[in-house]
């Protein structure tokens, strides 16, 4: 566990030292503040994986959610977008996430509805190596690449931005084992 969190620094201190980050877009104001709500791994792996999707494959993330409230979970169930009162949002160990690629103009421009699948994929598969995953069951696509729902009370929902870091834990591990450290 801690072995792997000193490899997401190594490799975001790679990427500033081999001038990558440079090619990273700067988070604005409220990107931070929710970057700031996530636990220091967990920040640690949004980091590593956003600068290299940057400076390899030119996708950006725009981080568009990560930590909640017990009551801002309910509300995201209630209207049909979350599957579970137990997300590891709660924890700060998730966040949600939109790629983005410059248009023509050289403007960024974020993909909100998953239409660019293939910077999604690239996302998801690249993930793992911070030891992220995707819902469902770990992946938001199948074994042939096509997509793979979540079942909320409005249906099915391809939730293709979520990521959480969960370490191999159930939520009940993660929680006992953040609220014993202090971060939950």
């Amino acid at each position: 566990m801690r072995a792997r969190y000193v490899f997401l620094v190594l490799v975001v201190l790679l990427l500033v030292a081999g001038g990558a980050y440079v090619a990273v877009r700067k988070l604005g104001e409220s990107e931070e503040t929710r970057r700031q709500a996530l636990q220091p791994k967990v920040r640690a792996a949004f980091d590593g994986l956003r600068a290299e999707l940057s400076a390899v494959h030119g996708i950006e993330l725009v981080l568009v959610s990560t930590r909640r409230t017990p009551e801002q979970q309910a509300a995201k169930v209630a209207a049909g977008v979350s599957a579970t009162s137990n997300s590891w949002h709660l924890l700060g160990r998730a966040f949600d996430v939109q790629t983005a690629r410059k248009n023509a103009a050289g403007k960024i421009v974020a993909d909100p509805d998953g239409k660019d699948v293939a910077s999604y994929q690239k996302l998801h598969e690249l993930a793992k190596k911070y030891g992220l995953r995707g819902v469902p069951n770990g992946q938001p696509f199948d074994a042939k690449g096509a997509k793979a729902y979540i079942t909320t009370s409005s249906g099915k929902v391809w939730d293709v931005g979520h990521l959480e870091f969960a370490e191999g834990m159930t939520f009940a591990a993660a929680k006992a084992a953040d609220e014993k450290a202090g971060l939950a």
